[in-house]
Order: structure tokens, then C-alpha cells, then sequence
């Protein structure tokens, strides 16, 4: 579950700028991805928040 956000924060397409407040902000090609559930390959789906209780992710991470 997403949304899209405009965002004037520099980045790459696919960079980690925000992993707060229970989701995950995603820069993209114009403005980001607010992720707020999803489901890694083989799991079952989840929250961003519960996602991110288990991993540190930190800002500037490329996802991909």
C-alpha cells in the first residue's frame, strides 16, 4: 500500500529519504512513494511500521 507525494528532497530514484512514522519514503523519478504496507518476497504482507520494528534502514539506502 502507497502513495504517491510530491517532495522537493534531492535524490536518486530509489533512495530511501525517510523511515519514520510508520512507512517508508521513497525517492522516485519526479517526487516520492510514501510505502506505508507491503510484502517481501515469501512473506506474509505486513505493515511498514512491523517491517521496520525488524530492519534498520536508514536514509540513503538504494532500494532495488
Amino acid at each position: 500500500k502507497a502513495k504517491a507525494e510530491k517532495t522537493a528532497r534531492p535524490g536518486v530514484p530509489g533512495e530511501l529519504l525517510e523511515s519514520a512514522d510508520g512507512a517508508l519514503l521513497v525517492r522516485c523519478g519526479e517526487g516520492a512513494l510514501r510505502i506505508t504496507a507491503l510484502q517481501a518476497e515469501g512473506k506474509r504482507r505486513m505493515s511498514a511500521a512491523d517491517f521496520l520494528r525488524g530492519q534498520r534502514l536508514k536514509p540513503g539506502l538504494i532500494l532495488g
